[in-house]
């Protein structure tokens, strides 16, 4: 799918401005291009952008968890306050909620 079908009619340079208003690394004094060059590399090479480690569960099985690197960490947040805070997720989801947590 490409983003035009996702943003209907929008162009190029408002679908980057959309982006860059969304101020998703936070306040810099980066110049426009290279905030936007930023989120395109870390959404292009995500796999540099995890840690990944194990933890035991309850019943003895390990389960893998992949951490985000704090820069990947930031703009998940900021997505999260600025986007998705008050949308309604699926009561079955753990990602992207509020006070939610990999820990029960």
């Amino acid at each position: 799918m490409n983003h035009q079908e996702v943003f209907g009619y929008a162009t190029d340079a408002q679908l980057s401005e959309f982006l860059y208003s969304l101020r998703l690394l936070g306040p810099s004094a980066w110049p426009k291009e290279k905030q936007l060059a930023t989120l395109y590399a870390i959404s292009n090479h995500l796999e540099n952008h995890y840690k990944t480690f194990t933890v035991q569960k309850r019943n003895g099985q390990m389960r893998n968890i992949y951490a985000p690197s704090p820069l990947l960490k930031g703009v998940q947040r900021r997505i999260l306050v600025s986007l998705l805070n008050e949308r309604q997720v699926s009561p079955f989801a753990t990602a992207y909620k509020n006070e939610g947590s990999i820990f029960f």
